[in-house]
């Protein structure tokens, strides 16, 4: 049978009574990392008489599974195949399961965390004649030319900033798209106290200054750049340390880059100035306790970390990439550097380092901005909002307040 007329023949029993509207979320990778910390945040910020919602989690993903009932979430594991044009059957068989799960579990709205996820499980969600969302937290400039076609079955993309939909190798008008920013809770953390449990959890001198980054240990995040700015602002600054704050152990491609950034440190000398702490489930308290946060990737959607680090006064460095122009104002809100640029990124570390009216300036801007803009009240708004449009009018009450989408 076609792929194409397949995904109909699956129908879709009617919703029940005023019941809560289930929401599946589909998460696609195996660690935990942006994304998955992202669409958690959507569970907690949603989480109501409105709406239950369901994590799907691929079966060899046992951390992601964790992460998600630590929080008392509902979790179910679910089985993927990439999609082959010349072999459809495996691929047609995963979907025809993942949708009786989706009908078995009384699903009202697939809301896929990312691209990846939506290619795998958008269809599935066609079978099971469900609304489809897709999350778009990176630029996508090329998407392989046998994917488009799958991205029919997606009713609406959420992009996580205007930067994201424009690089978005995938014409999306207006009635299928949505800019939706993120939001945090600012939740306030005593400065000293988590400068002071770094310098001692670390055995970091007293007089240390704290560069942090935070992020998988992915090329993407472009650490090469961080270390080697590292080691030019060690020239001015012997005392200060370097936090590499993400997971590097989850699997063999960060295994891999992990040893190729150790020899890096050797190479500059670095072995004192250098920490990689793992994964951390404290990330406001190290951010807190940090003298600048960056963030130097070669791409980018809107990275929440930066609004973390915003809400926390924690003055930010970031690459002028992607959608971090459209929170990173600079010289006001945080400091851009040049992709890349190792040169100009330890030039913008060394002058926050160096200028305490500078940093103040920088943080409390940064924490104004999240407080005006990116509250979790006005985030969890804009998702009600879309989740609304998604399910139909008539099926939910008023919404709980306005809303920024876009």
């Amino acid at each position: 049978m076609p792929v194409r007329s397949a995904f109909y023949t699956l129908g879709r029993g009617p919703h029940t009574g005023s019941v809560a509207h289930r929401i599946a979320h589909i998460l696609a990778w195996p660690t935990v990392a942006g994304t998955e910390i992202a669409t958690r945040r959507i569970v907690q910020c949603l989480q109501g008489p409105e709406y239950r919602h369901v994590v799907f989690c691929r079966r060899e993903a046992e951390t992601v599974q964790s992460f998600f009932r630590a929080a008392a979430f509902e979790t179910v594991v679910y089985d993927t195949v990439d999609l082959s044009y010349r072999h459809p059957g495996a691929f047609l068989r995963t979907s025809w399961r993942l949708a009786r799960q989706l009908r078995q579990l009384g699903i009202d709205l697939v809301h896929c965390s990312d691209l990846l996820a939506g290619l795998r499980a958008a269809p599935a969600a066609r079978l099971a004649r469900l609304p489809v969302i897709c999350h778009i937290r990176n630029p996508h400039p090329h998407i392989a030319r046998h994917d488009k076609p799958v991205l029919w079955a997606v009713d609406r993309f959420i992009f996580v900033s205007r930067d994201a939909w424009s690089a978005f190798d995938y014409a999306v008008p207006a009635s299928r798209g949505s800019v939706v920013y993120d939001g945090i809770e600012t939740t306030p953390v005593d400065r000293h106290a988590a400068r002071r449990q770094l310098l001692e959890s670390f055995a970091f001198p007293p007089d240390a200054r704290l560069v942090g980054m935070i992020g998988r240990l992915a090329p993407q995040k472009d650490y090469t750049t961080f270390l080697k700015a590292a080691g030019r602002v060690v020239g001015d600054y012997p005392s200060a340390r370097f936090l590499v704050i993400g997971d590097h152990t989850g699997n063999e491609a960060f295994r891999s880059y992990h040893e190729e950034l150790l020899h890096l440190i050797r190479a500059l000398g670095l072995g004192d100035h250098v920490v990689f702490t793992g994964f951390r489930d404290d990330v406001p308290k190290v951010l807190s306790g940090l003298d600048v946060f960056v963030l130097c990737s070669h791409f980018e959607g809107l990275p929440l970390v930066i609004l973390e680090a915003m809400a926390q006064q924690t003055p930010v460095i970031a690459t002028a990439v992607g959608g971090i122009p459209e929170i990173v104002f600079d010289g006001e809100t945080g400091l851009l550097h040049r992709h890349a640029d190792a040169e100009h990124l330890a030039s913008q570390i060394l002058r926050v380092l160096s200028a305490k009216a500078l940093s103040e300036h920088l943080a409390m801007a940064g924490q104004r901005l999240v407080e005006e803009r990116f509250t979790f009240r006005r985030f969890a708004a804009d998702m009600d909002a879309v989740y609304r449009r998604m399910l139909g009018p008539g099926r939910l009450g008023p919404p709980a307040g306005g809303t920024t989408e876009a």
